[in-house]
């Protein structure tokens, strides 16, 4: 697992599952419980603005 961050703290892992017709991503968002957008604002817009952006997983604050 890979850590990402969100204003330079710590936010979770992440991991990217590669497969031939498509990937998985898999964040843990750490302390979010079950309700991501409500316990943990900053990070949940971080994850929705880079999926509405297009970015794909790589080289970005998420994916490293």
């Amino acid at each position: 697992h890979t850590p990402w961050f969100t204003d330079e703290q710590h936010s979770g892992f992440v991991q990217l599952y590669a497969a031939k017709l498509s990937n998985l991503v898999f964040i843990t968002v750490k302390g979010g419980h079950h309700l991501v957008p409500f316990t943990k604002k900053p990070e949940a817009f971080n994850i929705f603005k880079q999926v509405i952006d297009g970015e794909n997983g790589e080289n970005t604050s998420i994916f490293g």
